[in-house]
């Protein structure tokens, strides 16, 4: 673990030419602790899907690594440049009962265990289960995609990203002993609409590797690729902001190309939001003005296919009031926290902050031996 821990320090510290790294050239001034948090968030990062993986493969239940645990392993060229503290996977939906049963039996253990109708909100509404052990990063088990993509996304993912585990880049001559295979992980077009969805779920302004990820992972993708899964899952809308915001940072005419092949795809509220976020930048779009934009331009929404769920749009579940508000607060107080960070009127503890503060009082050491952010669901 140190050797290895010692040469992806190295990696990261020789890696520094702004014609490489353009905006991320500030890596290269990373003090020697902050390399070794991020080398060991990473190299646990790897442990948790191997622990977890090996679950799932015992129970033969297809899997996949998504979001940052795929991006960071397969795209990035080193990496510990991907900020990482947990991890996600996706599987089948009416798999999940016999992963929890497992995933517990093999000490894996609910994070919002005490959370009132947790139950409830995940048969309804939820789309992941988080989980954490010792020695391990939280993890993040997805049924579903979040709701603002349609009900079928996440079974368009499983059959063709799931049949193989994905080769790992190989290890800069002269390093440890080259990685075995990566996680079975979504395809380079889906990693990209997947990074494009979940940037905009993020509150603004957001953070950096948001953008990082579609940079990396450009060399990989296909316009037209990304352009037909867009249009397929109905989010035009959300990879043209993030690609207009990469290509904007980073002058990359890949992703002008996408922006181009989607805009005409665009409905005449959703350009109206796009016209918005070209004048006055990414962090003034928040994920409730992309919601309600597609939703009234009628594009298929998980949140907006019953009226139920619909109306959990506007009153949160009791659960998602129970992760998203501080638990000092009485019922009403939360209740009324919940809705207005709903309406953006005040700043949401968001479940990445509520997931920080459970994990720092489960283990304050380990916690902050990885780094202290903890990504959105």
């Amino acid at each position: 673990m140190l050797e290895e821990l010692s040469w992806r320090a190295l990696q990261l510290r020789d890696l520094g030419a702004p014609e490489t790294l353009r905006s991320v050239a500030a890596v290269a001034r990373m003090r020697d602790l902050e390399l070794r948090r991020s080398a060991t968030a990473r190299l646990t990062a790897e442990r948790t899907l191997g622990h977890v993986g090996a679950v799932l493969d015992d129970l033969a239940c297809p899997w996949l690594a998504i979001k940052g645990a795929a991006v960071g392993l397969l795209d990035y060229p080193v990496r510990e440049l991907r900020p990482i503290s947990d991890v996600d996977v996706l599987i089948p939906r009416d798999r999940l009962g016999a992963v929890r049963e497992h995933l517990v039996a093999a000490g894996w253990q609910p994070l919002h265990a005490g959370s009132r109708a947790q139950s409830d909100y995940l048969d309804r509404l939820g789309y992941a289960w988080q989980i954490r052990r010792d020695g391990h990063l939280l993890c993040e088990v997805h049924f579903r995609l979040w709701g603002s993509l349609p009900t079928t996304a996440a079974d368009d993912l499983l059959p063709i990203g799931g049949a193989a585990p994905l080769p790992a880049p190989p290890r800069a001559e002269g390093g440890p002993t080259k990685r075995s295979p990566g996680p079975p992980a979504p395809t380079a077009d889906q990693r990209y609409v997947i990074a494009a969805v979940h940037a905009l779920m993020q509150s603004g302004p957001r953070p950096l590797h948001c953008w990082w990820d579609l940079e990396w992972l450009e060399s990989g993708v296909e316009a037209r690729g990304v352009a037909e899964l867009a249009r397929r899952w109905g989010v035009q809308l959300q990879v043209v902001l993030a690609s207009l915001e990469a290509s904007r940072r980073f002058g990359n005419r890949f992703h002008e190309s996408v922006t181009a092949g989607l805009h005409g795809d665009l409905r005449p509220l959703e350009r109206r939001l796009l016209r918005r976020a070209t004048a006055l930048g990414e962090s003034v779009v928040r994920r409730s003005h992309v919601n309600l934009s597609r939703l009234l331009s009628g594009r298929r929404m998980r949140l907006a296919s019953t009226p139920a769920a619909l109306a959990r749009a506007v009153w949160p579940h009791p659960h998602a009031v129970d992760v998203r508000t501080p638990s000092h607060l009485t019922p009403l107080r939360r209740r009324l926290a919940a809705q207005l960070q709903l309406l953006g009127l005040q700043p949401s503890a968001g479940p990445h902050r509520a997931t920080a503060r459970r994990l720092r009082q489960a283990r304050p050491a380990e916690t902050e031996a990885v780094g202290r952010e903890v990504p959105s669901p």
